[in-house]
């Protein structure tokens, strides 16, 4: 498992940004968000490592700098290296799950490995699951898996 050394340096300025993603077909077929029935709903959890199909797993040595929150409200709130964000989630029922569009900061974090492709990549959940207490998101076009473990103090 290769761990990645993290040496920031965040730009002065911030810009909160939309990323131009699809909007999932069950937010355009009007169907509701996650609720208080899914196992998801007020969780938290933080990177474990991403486990591509075609290389070696990779982690980041500070795993809660990368984290994310599943809000009962359907709102996901996501720390990626120095920037935070927001997502809508939905998981209607089963193992489905995916996420709208992220509206993030984009401050320049010079420590951010281009393998942690997290902001790209919450674009393309398909399906996750549970499994010994880590919750792992597996990737629609099959590139990898991202395996989180619970966070013991949510971020707010």
């Amino acid at each position: 498992m290769s761990i990645i050394r993290t040496t920031c340096v965040v730009g002065a300025g911030f810009l909160l940004t939309a990323s131009a993603w699809a909007v999932p077909a069950n937010y355009l077929a009007g169907e509701p968000t996650a609720s208080g029935g899914s196992e998801l709903s007020d969780t938290a959890w933080k990177l474990v490592r991403f486990l591509p199909q075609k290389s070696h797993p990779v982690a980041p040595e500070d795993h809660a700098l990368y984290t994310i929150v599943f809000k009962a409200d359907g709102q996901a709130s996501i720390r990626i290296d120095c920037n935070r964000g927001m997502a809508e989630w939905y998981n209607n029922g089963g193992a489905n799950l995916s996420f709208g569009p992220l509206a993030t900061t984009r401050a320049i974090c010079t420590c951010t490995p281009p393998l942690f492709r997290l902001n790209d990549d919450l674009a393309k959940v398909k399906f996750y699951h549970v499994q010994s207490k880590h919750l792992f998101l597996e990737l629609v076009d099959k590139t990898g898996t991202y395996e989180f473990e619970p966070a013991a103090n949510p971020p707010a």
